[in-house]
This record gives structure tokens, C-alpha cells and sequence, in this order.
């Protein structure tokens, strides 16, 4: 056996572990990075939906305050309203 090799394998198999880790760190780096912004992301789509929301609720609420008018002006013409839909 060539016991003056051996160092230099192993030495040559460390370098290549080495490597593997450096890789894998620096990947899992990018993924923290990626997840935050995608967590930022989903926070900020959570706060769209719930502006959304409050907007339709008021929507609804001036819907609802049209129809009643409608109703004391006009009877017939809210029944044809509502028929339609």
C-alpha cells in the first residue's frame, strides 16, 4: 500500500465534503430568504383580502339602503329588481 497517497485521498475526499456543505448551506440560505419574502408576501394579500372584505361589506350595506328606498318610492319596481337576479 501506498501509505504516501493516503493523505492526499483523503485530504481530496474532505475537499469534495467540504464542497457538499458549503453547497447545501448556501441553499438553505436561499430558501430562508425565499420563505421570508413569500411570509411578507402572505401577509400583505392578507391585509388586501380583509380591506377587500370591509369594502364589500360596506358595499352591501349601501345596497341594502338603496333597496329599502326603493321599496318605500317604489314596491313594483324593486320586486322586478330582485326577480332578475
Amino acid at each position: 500500500m501506498r501509505y504516501d497517497a493516503v493523505n492526499a485521498m483523503l485530504l481530496n475526499e474532505f475537499l469534495k465534503e467540504h464542497c457538499k456543505v458549503a453547497e447545501q448551506e448556501h441553499k438553505l440560505q436561499e430558501q430562508d430568504r425565499s420563505i421570508r419574502q413569500q411570509q411578507v408576501t402572505v401577509e400583505e394579500l392578507k391585509e388586501d383580502i380583509r380591506r377587500l372584505t370591509d369594502t364589500v361589506k360596506v358595499e352591501a350595506s349601501e345596497i341594502k339602503k338603496v333597496t329599502a328606498r326603493l321599496q318605500m318610492v317604489d314596491p313594483a319596481a324593486t320586486k322586478v329588481a330582485t326577480d332578475s337576479r
